[in-house]
């Protein structure tokens, strides 16, 4: 199936939906959403890099729990897991390498020097999480490493007004059991929230060639604590940690038994933020801390890996005029490691980065947007970087138009497993790459129909990939990445909504290694939410994802994933102010479908749920 054939029939199912859509004039800049990912809060209608916004709303409706299930639902993000919920997942953000996205939650660096495959986002439990932004393209200019492809930034809520608690219970299928409390509350003074989870599941076996069952457990907690002390000053204290287990199976299918993972994490930040100069200079300074413990018991021995990563942060936003923005900034960390391997290899060290950036945000004649970035990093392994970024949209009024643009460099420094691990070089040298955007956002009836399209383009330079020659790590690849992402919002009626996307990639290999792998060339996502009455709510989501390869043994051997369609149901029912009820059927349809060769995934399953609230 060639990808505008699939392209034409999205956009065909989105503009007939114009049939039922009412004229609606009227802008709701009330529930206008605002991006913090690019460090300078911006309007999502005058983003000219792309993102895509979750909110809390979405994770209502569709009841999902775990932050890989909320990211699979967007265009251009693919999940492979191997196994159920808990086992080690990878997110591919427009084709790109796991470790190349950043993940950063309440303004902390999640990524880590000993992470293997990127930040593992498996244990993190959804809990009072106001939105997801997912920024989509080379970041580095504001975030420096780990940035190349993107940002997941995720922002927790804040408290208001008057005490609530709540409690949240629900059980399911492959024996899954999940209990939450939490308070949140606040005023002009003072916000605050605090929530914590437990999450238990006996599951399946993560291997497809055994009945052996590996479960999961977690438990998590998330605080935030704001002042309020003057009108032009606050200050942000923010916690967050998790405990989990999973057993797992090798990945040679031997041994099912003898495999697990404790992870222990904890993440903190203190901030202080001012508005100075009538508001002319908002300045915000920041501290944050993150430990991350994690030891793998395997049948051959054990691997511990331990790291505490200490950073800081000082911004400046000077607002020069109503159209035009100063962001100028310096941040840093550093990261201590210590680790065991399990295959001789032990090491411990630091690693330390600084940077300087700043970026210049103009709107001209009141309907052209231009950012202009750049960024220089020291190193204390590999020097000094550079890195540049320019973007543009331009809306044309009588068509309800937008044209938009982007273009950026991008660097990702080996992490210290890489390096000198029992499979590292210390020769290795950092990523690079440079890459540039261009589509169009067309509202066809403003507030009830709008689509848009965009083609990337991603060049890599230096890629750091296994090589199964030497049994090292290695700068062996170089690889081109090209796609189309198509995106549609419809309000069909007053109380119901559809959205549709598409994803065409080509993830070009040009030295024959991974950089393909587990990622699909088509994807289609569609999602409709009805709120049938005041109190019922309906969510239906299908996903399709095409045919990949995969690599699995030793010596390797290619493999063809299937294709797939996932369908999800969700319904909530508001039974009292205090009441509400829900349930939610997973893989409706029974898939029987790998996102990772050799491990399995669930079958259709059930999940009910009871929450309570004063």
């Amino acid at each position: 199936m060639k990808y505008p054939i699939l392209l034409a029939v999205c956009t065909a199912a989105t503009l007939a939906s114009t049939q039922a859509a009412e004229l609606n004039t009227k802008t709701n800049s009330a529930n206008q959403i605002i991006v913090s990912a690019t460090r300078i809060q911006t309007p999502i209608d005058q983003m000219a890099s792309t993102v895509n916004v979750v909110t809390s709303a979405d994770l209502e409706n569709t009841k999902v729990k775990t932050l890989p299930d909320a990211l699979q639902m967007l265009p251009g993000v693919s999940v492979a897991r191997s196994g159920g919920p808990g086992q080690q997942t990878s997110v591919f953000l427009r084709g790109a390498k796991p470790q190349q996205t950043l993940v950063i939650i309440d303004g902390v660096r999640m990524n880590g020097q000993l992470d293997l495959n990127g930040y593992d986002l498996t244990h993190l439990q959804l809990l009072d999480i106001e939105r997801i932004e997912v920024l989509k393209g080379p970041q580095s200019p504001l975030y420096g490493s780990d940035a190349m492809a993107g940002v997941i930034n995720i922002v927790t809520k804040k408290g208001k007004g008057n005490p609530t608690p709540y409690l949240d219970i629900e059980g399911g299928s492959y024996h899954t059991y999940r209990a939450a409390t939490g308070v949140s509350g606040g005023d002009d003074f003072g916000n605050y929230s605090a929530s914590i989870s437990h999450y238990e599941r006996e599951g399946q076996s993560t291997r497809d060639n055994n009945s052996e069952k590996d479960g999961t457990k977690n438990t998590s907690v998330s605080s935030r604590l704001g002042l309020t002390p003057t009108d032009t000053t606050e200050l942000n204290l923010i916690l967050r940690y998790i405990d989990a287990t999973s057993d797992y199976d090798d990945g040679f299918g031997t041994a099912h038994d003898a495999f697990s993972s404790d992870v222990e994490q904890l993440v903190t930040r203190a901030e202080g933020k001012a508005l100075l100069f009538d508001d002319a200079w908002e300045t915000t300074v920041g501290a944050s801390y993150l430990m991350l413990d994690r030891m793998e018991h395997m049948a051959f021995g054990d691997a511990k890996y331990d790291a505490d990563t200490l950073s800081a942060d000082w911004l400046n936003t000077f607002f020069i005029h109503d159209n035009h923005t100063l962001l100028a900034g310096i941040d840093g960390y550093r990261d201590d490691y210590d680790y065991d391997d399990g295959f001789g290899g032990m090491r411990d060290g630091d690693l330390n980065n600084h940077g300087l950036f700043t970026s210049y945000q103009a709107r001209l004649l009141d309907a052209w947007m231009v950012t202009l970035g750049g960024r220089y990093d020291n190193h204390s392994e590999f020097g000094d970087a550079t890195t540049y970024q320019a973007s543009t949209a331009y809306r044309i009024a009588p068509t309800r138009t937008t044209l938009k643009g982007s273009w950026g460099t991008a660097f990702k420094a080996p992490t210290s497993y890489q390096l000198f691990s029992s499979f590292g070089n210390p020769n290795l040298q950092p990523e690079t790459s440079e890459g540039w955007e261009a589509g169009f956002n067309q509202q066809i009836i403003t507030n009830r129909l709008d689509a848009g399209i965009v083609y990337f383009h991603t060049d890599y330079e230096d890629l750091i990939d296994y090589d199964f020659t030497t049994s090292t790590y290695g700068n062996i690849a170089e690889a081109t990445t090209d796609g189309v992402e198509f995106y549609s919002t419809a309000k069909l009626l007053e109380d119901l909504q559809l959205r549709v996307g598409y994803t065409y990639l080509d993830n070009d290999d040009q030295t024959g290694n991974t950089f393909h792998l587990r990622r699909p060339q088509h994807a289609v996502d569609a999602e409709v939410n009805y709120a049938a009455t005041k109190k019922l709510n309906l969510n239906l989501y299908a996903g399709y994802v095409g045919s990949r390869e995969d690599v699995a043994g030793f010596p390797p051997v290619t493999y063809k994933l299937d294709a797939y369609t996932l369908v999800n149901f969700a319904v909530r029912y508001q039974a009292t102010r205090n009441l509400q009820l829900y349930g939610r059927i997973d893989n409706l349809l029974n898939e029987d479908y790998q996102t990772i060769y050799g491990y399995n995934t669930d079958n259709i399953a059930a999940y009910v749920g009871i929450k309570l609230s004063m």
